[in-house]
């Protein structure tokens, strides 16, 4: 199975809409109004992963699967699912450095701290390296240093400065060593946001 990463649009929110129910326990879980708003408001920062070339029988993807048996699996989940997304990564940009209810809650077009607020896989695609690949794509979409002197061909010097320049994300600690090895997060330590029953970590990514 082949992914493509690209924005996330308004007629995919449905389909992503249900993905974040079935992924999150209920307390947790982003409602459609705010995951329509990230998309609306934040679009820059919505991603989808989309399968493309599905199960091909004579691709390595189709021999892959069908080794850990799960190819008729996905199969049928594609076919149920013409858009074929199978993940996505979202985030809001915050001007404050610290995650509470009201950065993880609104979107600041002035912020230079992305917030990311889900990293989700449907269900019948998980253990491929989905959600790591998803990650490691959209962190590294803002790795671009800030204040990088440009030599142009008149001699002149240009400046470019990057707007994301610091990435943050809250997550329980069994994920703590995925985002340490997939996305190149620190842990800083356990959160003070109570979101659900269980205790989330701050992680944070300097980029510049």
């Amino acid at each position: 199975m082949s992914i493509r990463f690209e924005p996330c649009r308004r007629e995919d929110l449905a389909r992503v809409t249900t993905m974040e129910r079935a992924s999150y326990p209920a307390d947790e879980a982003a409602s459609a109004v705010s995951l329509e708003m990230r998309q609306r408001e934040a679009g820059e920062f919505f991603m989808v992963a989309r399968a493309v070339d599905s199960m091909d029988s004579s691709g390595e993807g189709a021999r892959a699967s069908d080794a850990s048996g799960t190819a008729a699996t996905e199969r049928a989940a594609l076919d149920a699912d013409a858009r074929s997304i199978v993940g996505y990564v979202c985030g809001t940009l915050a001007s404050g450095d610290v995650l509470d209810e009201s950065t993880m809650s609104s979107h600041d077009p002035s912020g230079d701290v992305l917030a990311i607020h889900s990293v989700c896989v449907d269900e019948r695609f998980r253990r491929r390296g989905v959600a790591a690949s998803a990650l490691a794509h959209y962190v590294a979409r803002w790795i671009v240093h800030d204040d990088t002197q440009h030599e142009n061909d008149d001699d002149t010097t240009t400046t470019t400065t990057t707007k994301v320049r610091r990435v943050r994300l809250l997550c329980k600690e069994n994920l703590i060593p995925f985002y340490e090895r997939y996305g190149g997060f620190a842990l800083e330590g356990a959160s003070a946001v109570e979101h659900g029953a269980e205790t989330w970590f701050d992680m944070v990514l300097d980029l510049a």
